[in-house]
């Protein structure tokens, strides 16, 4: 014997107007994959993502929230702060195209600076400074510390601006394949 339910996921309305970005109100998006390589690849297919769903300025905290709270932390990591979605999609662009130091995108590593960032702040201390610092809106001093490794609770960020997780592209992985050798005989 089998049983089978199917029914279509409808997800519900928002209750919440969303508001839209804006340099009084900006979004923190981040981005992480394992090389340098691949976060291109992902700010690629974020791009693309961007612009084939017709995104609008009231969807971009739904997207930060997802790439922040929806997505793991990898070694390669990049951030920036972002008051519209015109922003958004220049800065991922610039990311694409390879320049080192575009203003205001934070770039970093996790391994590199993780011990520094231990060694200089009990996780405590560390902890209460990043909780100051979101209620003071100092996203930059965040990004900062998250490109080299530091641990954000990006929920708290919510806490007034509701936002929901949406559907974006997934992570890119390297396209290497490996191949058992053929035995001779």
């Amino acid at each position: 014997n089998a049983h089978i339910l199917v029914a279509e996921y409808i997800p519900e309305k928002a209750e919440i107007q969303q508001e839209p970005v804006s340099d009084s109100s900006p979004a923190v998006i981040v981005i992480s994959a394992k090389n340098e390589e691949q976060l291109k690849e992902k700010a690629k297919q974020l791009l693309d993502a961007i612009e084939g769903r017709g995104f609008r300025e009231t969807d971009v905290f739904n997207l930060a929230y997802t790439l922040q709270v929806g997505r793991e932390a990898m070694e390669e990591r990049a951030g920036f702060i972002a008051g519209s979605l015109e922003e958004v999609k220049e800065k991922l662009s610039k990311l694409i195209e390879g320049h080192d130091e575009v203003e205001g995108v934070y770039r970093g590593q996790q391994k590199r600076n993780k011990e520094t960032i231990t060694d200089l702040f009990s996780d405590e201390e560390l902890q209460e400074a990043m909780d100051e610092w979101l209620l003071q809106k100092k996203y930059s001093r965040i990004l900062g510390l998250w490109v080299k490794g530091g641990q954000v609770e990006w929920s708290k960020l919510y806490e007034v601006q509701k936002a929901r997780r949406i559907s974006l592209p997934t992570y890119p992985f390297a396209r290497e394949r490996y191949w058992v050798p053929m035995g001779e005989g």
